[in-house]
């Protein structure tokens, strides 16, 4: 049987939603030389085709260029294995270098703002999407 974390981890290793419906995708960033894990980008792939992307990069590593390239990467990605080419992204209205960072790569602010209590600690969001950029 196992314990619950061990089911837990065997249950996320599927990359599936606990209903089998979204695919759960989960990427380490790490520099080359020297290999130092430095964060993580990870997507949701919808039943409608979308995928909600995410990123995040310890604060040493930022303005480096790595955010870029390892969104970019999994863009490319789930397009080439996926075939997905429709993203959402979510952020702190305040956090203007990853605002700058999605709009880089064709990200347009969509003029709502969602309620994203249980990423942001209760505040709002602005949702920025992006059509196509692959």
């Amino acid at each position: 049987m196992g314990s619950a974390t061990s089911r837990r981890y065997e249950r996320l290793v599927t990359r599936k939603s606990p209903d089998g419906v979204e695919i759960w995708l989960n990427w380490a960033v790490r520099t080359l030389q020297p290999p130092v894990y430095i964060g993580y980008v990870q997507a949701t792939i919808r039943k409608n085709g979308w995928a909600e992307i995410a990123f995040v990069l310890f604060h040493e590593f930022w303005g480096q260029g790595y955010g870029k390239e390892s969104v970019t990467a999994m863009l490319q990605e789930l397009n080439k294995t996926y075939f997905v080419s429709n993203f959402r992204a979510f952020v702190n209205p305040r956090n203007w270098p990853s605002r700058g960072l999605l709009q880089s790569l064709g990200f347009e602010l969509s003029g709502r703002e969602v309620p994203l209590q249980s990423r942001l600690r209760g505040r709002t969001g602005v949702g920025i999407e992006g059509r196509s950029l692959v």
